[in-house]
């Protein structure tokens, strides 16, 4: 009886452990597959301000240009649900960047770490070909943001690439909370690079 207790029990408890394991892989992939769709959302909504004649006419002759009082108050942030929008034009130079404090309903600065990943030949300002998209999540001093980029180019879609659009939006409490009530799981983010991640992380 003894040895038939503790070969069911180790049958049993393996059994339960592999259906744990599969469970979580496919809950894991669920919350991937949610934040994957947050991105493509924000790439889709890029596409629709990058390729566009008055956004290639803005970064070309900024100035005096009525674009920016058009088309880039805080409401349209908001409305949008995107934190960041930033132009650079065909010579690496920042024409015009603004964030927005989603839940103050204000502009706020530009974080300084972003700075340091639109320099030339950094992989935002780099595309392979006229309609690529760099995009994923980028970590910087305020959080992780997730972040798109894209050539600016005409409503019809062609060049030469008047610039570079970049549209990004903070991986806050409030995105995370999103995902969860998509995925109606319990999630929770952290950086690899975090001290004292808890132990079902590490």
């Amino acid at each position: 009886l003894f040895l038939l207790y503790i070969s069911s029990e180790k049958i049993i408890l393996e059994g339960f452990s592999g259906l744990e394991e599969a469970d979580t892989i496919v809950n894991v992939q669920r919350a991937v597959n949610a934040l994957t769709d947050k991105i493509t959302s924000i790439n889709i909504t890029l596409k629709d301000w990058a390729y566009w004649d008055d956004t290639c006419d803005f970064v070309d002759s900024p100035v005096k240009n009525p674009y920016i009082q058009s088309n880039l108050m805080d409401n349209t942030f908001i409305n949008l649900k995107m934190n960041l929008m930033l132009f650079v034009n065909r010579s690496n130079q920042i024409v015009f960047s603004k964030c927005v404090d989603l839940y103050r309903g204000c502009e706020v600065p530009v974080s300084q770490s972003l700075k340091s990943h639109l320099l030339p030949g950094k992989i935002l300002l780099s595309h392979k070909s006229l309609k690529n998209t760099v995009s994923g999540i980028i970590l910087l001093d305020e959080g992780p943001m997730l972040i798109s980029s894209k050539p600016i180019l005409h409503t019809d879609e062609t060049g030469p690439a008047h610039g570079v659009m970049i549209m990004g939006n903070y991986l806050d409490s409030s995105v995370i909370k999103s995902l969860s009530d998509t995925t109606r799981l319990r999630i929770s983010i952290h950086s690899v690079k975090e001290t004292g991640l808890p132990d079902d992380f590490q």
